[in-house]
């Protein structure tokens, strides 16, 4: 079974998030935090380092906490997504993404993101994200998904459990 091996930042200036834009050309476009596919051979710290420079222009220059980890099961892959908070950066947002997946990039207000995360499709994007920024998951949770569909996902298990 292939493992896709993910990383993602959460950019926070006052009292704003940095969200991106993005979407290939057969999908609508979404809103959702910098981040992208871990290379063969590189450390999570300089994947998220440099996806965050592509996809906005901005140089993050230390990594904090390990905001939480989702691993999602598929008949024929699994991903594993490791999101951190992104404690200094610098620069301007000027996006040069390879990709050529992102339309937009912004610091939005908190609120605005959350609003924005309920229109993504998958749940085990959102989902995770959403409990983060709200405090309704402690820095470090573990959720767990199987996949059944494009847009078929249940959660087996979210570590250390809701109460």
């Amino acid at each position: 079974m292939k493992t896709y091996h993910i990383t993602s930042g959460i950019l926070r200036q006052n009292d704003t998030i940095l969200m991106i834009k993005q979407g290939r050309a057969d999908e609508t476009p979404y809103w959702f935090i910098p981040g992208g596919m871990i290379e063969q051979g590189e450390h999570i710290e300089t994947a998220l380092k440099r996806e965050i420079q592509e996809e906005t222009g901005i140089v993050a220059t230390h990594i904090g906490n390990l905001a939480y980890i989702v691993q999602v099961i598929s008949h024929s892959h699994q991903s594993m997504i490791f999101v951190f908070d992104v404690t200094h950066f610098m620069g301007i947002l000027t996006p040069d993404d390879p990709d050529n997946l992102i339309h937009d990039v912004q610091f939005m207000p908190t609120q605005t993101v959350i609003q924005e995360l309920e229109n993504v499709q998958w749940i085990s994007m959102k989902q995770p994200l959403i409990a983060y920024l709200q405090s309704q998951a402690p820095a470090g949770t573990i959720w767990q998904y199987r996949q059944h569909g494009e847009f078929e996902y249940e959660l087996v298990s979210r570590l250390p459990a809701q109460k």
